[in-house]
């Protein structure tokens, strides 16, 4: 019976959570779930619709004052129930992760405007419902569950349909990219060698590679990839990485013919999205190499053109971050609290290690010795996420820092580590990095 439920819908589903719980099928017929904790089940994923959520986050959140053994039996025999109620193909789901099935039509009264939050889920208690009644973001919503969620979807599907799992990284590369090394390695290992053609594989696994000479070679083979099936799509994200990579291993000639191709791949695709990229990429290549007014001339040109939240938080937060490596510290202040509040703290690897040196930079030039343990963190967290490129930066600062305050055994301690990490990824000094550490005095 519940086979068929799902089966034969033809439209949407409607759920309505404020006011009185009340579910309908494409028809308009009431169904009516088992219990309130089924129907919170629904509630759940319904609002976590896009990537789904661990299991374990379900269980916490609805049987919070349960044992952790009683929580787990628990989400199974509700998971059962809703299968029952509403058809075996309502759920995609695993051991460790829970989602609402695409093929589930749902229109939700969560995401219409102008719902009061008082009334949502009357009668079920916890601290999910009660955030959600106070007008606080619920964790779909919340910035650091976002990237969570994405890797988790990313793991099942690398398991279960790995063409599908690139499909997913393809979406939105501007958060994919937000993936530290090493859970996108774990991902590409997962899904194997050969999962995928065109380019896309060696696409990302270039970006999740740390020795930028490997990661070059990578891209390159995206690129091959790219011209033989025709994907300009594919070959604007490659410019985009290929030309800053060759950027910070001191390859100015080859970063500016990368700039070039990507101004012909924007010609070619008639895509705002391409010419965009094209446009950014010049303008890191220049502030990298010490044409600053014009580099953050075209990066500042090519932010109202980006409709992503993240890859505006991006671009924002690499303006302000070569402006304060240049001593602007004005303009740079300006640029990062312009940064989209919805994605601070979300766990972007390249929005929080841009942020983190932003701040720390702004620091220095303000009291040089309160940036020392925010720099300490950053070079800890890079460190634990393989992520050697802003360590390294986070190290020579360190050292030049501890080095004026007196502390010489721990400058060279740092001066040590940062170049071990420029030897490891293989990056230059570039007329940038050198203006920033310039400016500690």
């Amino acid at each position: 019976m519940g086979n068929t439920v799902l089966r034969d819908a033809q439209g949407a589903w409607n759920l309505q959570l404020f006011g009185d719980f009340r579910l309908s099928d494409p028809s308009g017929a009431i169904v009516r779930l088992p219990n309130r904790k089924v129907e919170a089940l629904l509630a759940v994923l319904a609002l976590h619709r896009r990537y789904g959520v661990s299991r374990e986050w379900i269980a916490e959140q609805l049987w919070h004052d349960s044992p952790e053994a009683n929580r787990r039996t628990n989400l199974r025999q509700a998971v059962k129930l809703l299968r029952a109620s509403l058809g075996d193909g309502v759920l995609e789901d695993s051991r460790a992760y829970c989602r609402l099935s695409c093929s589930f039509l749902l229109d939700c009264d969560y995401d219409r405007p102008n719902h009061t939050s008082s009334g949502f889920m009357p009668g079920h208690d916890g601290n999910w419902f009660e955030g959600i009644r106070s007008e606080h973001c619920c964790e779909s919503d919340a910035p650091a569950g976002v990237l969570s969620n994405l890797l988790e979807t990313c793991r099942w599907f690398a398991r279960h349909d790995p063409k599908a799992m690139f499909s997913l990284l393809k979406v939105n590369p501007a958060l994919t990219r937000g993936m530290n090394f090493r859970d996108m390695r774990e991902l590409l290992d997962l899904a194997g060698e050969d999962a995928v053609s065109g380019g896309w594989s060696f696409y990302w696994r270039g970006t999740a590679e740390d020795d930028l000479r490997l990661c070059a070679e990578l891209l390159r083979s995206a690129l091959k990839g790219a011209r033989r099936t025709q994907d300009l799509e594919l070959a604007s994200e490659v410019c985009l990485e290929l030309g800053k990579v060759y950027a910070r291993t001191g390859e100015f000639a080859r970063a500016e013919r990368i700039c070039d191709l990507a101004d012909a791949v924007a010609s070619d695709a008639k895509c705002g999205a391409t010419a965009v990229i094209a446009l950014r990429l010049r303008g890191i290549v220049f502030t990298h190499w010490g044409r600053h007014d014009d580099g953050l001339e075209l990066l500042e040109r090519s932010e109202p053109l980006l409709r992503n939240p993240v890859e505006r938080a991006v671009a924002l937060g690499v303006r302000a971050f070569f402006e304060a490596s240049i001593g602007r510290y004005e303009r740079a202040r300006d640029t990062f609290e312009s940064r989209s509040r919805e994605v601070l703290n979300m766990g972007h690897r390249g929005v929080d290690c841009v942020g983190s040196m932003t701040e720390a930079i702004l620091a220095v030039a303000g009291n040089r010795r309160s940036a020392i343990e925010p720099l300490e963190r950053l070079s800890a967290e890079c460190s634990s996420v393989g992520s050697t490129q802003f360590g390294v930066y986070a190290d020579e600062l360190l050292a030049k820092l501890f080095y004026l305050e007196g502390e010489r055994d721990l400058a060279g301690d740092r001066l040590t580590a940062a170049r071990r990490g420029r030897s490891v990824s293989r990056m230059a000094v570039t007329p940038l990095e050198a203006q920033r550490l310039a400016i500690v005095s």
